[in-house]
């Protein structure tokens, strides 16, 4: 017998509404999955202090930095998450996690202490806020 016809071309998906995620919502949609949660007021008073200088940035971004030790509270408005850095620290990696460590390496299973790559620093150093909007 002769073979089969090819089977048709699939459709292709339907297109996705024009309005694209822009900016933070669009970084929060795309990696947000593996991001830890926590209380931006709480990070706040944490490590930028009671009274800190808040500022804006031409992209929306909310941030409140300590008058003390410069530490800034970065707080993404289009995504809900935020960021915690140290200016003072010296090289690209200056966000902290949540007990105010910069975290470079993680610890394996078996114990042992390893580097992580850049994009498992960014997943622990970007928080998803739990405080009610």
């Amino acid at each position: 017998g002769r073979p089969a016809a090819a089977a048709p071309p699939a459709t292709p998906p339907p297109d996705l509404p024009e309005q694209p995620l822009e900016g933070g919502a669009a970084r929060a949609a795309e990696y947000g999955d593996g991001w830890p949660e926590a209380s931006l007021d709480e990070a706040v008073g944490k490590f930028a202090g009671k009274d800190p200088d808040i500022s804006l940035t031409d992209k929306g971004k909310k941030i409140f930095k300590n008058k003390n030790d410069g530490v800034e509270v970065v707080y993404d408005q289009g995504g809900d998450y935020f960021r915690v850095m140290d200016p003072s620290k010296s090289g690209k990696r200056k966000y902290m996690d949540m007990d105010g460590n910069i975290p470079n390496n993680k610890t394996l299973p078996n114990g042992k202490q390893a580097g992580r790559s850049q994009s498992e620093y960014n997943q622990v150093t970007h928080f998803k806020n739990t405080d009610p909007k």
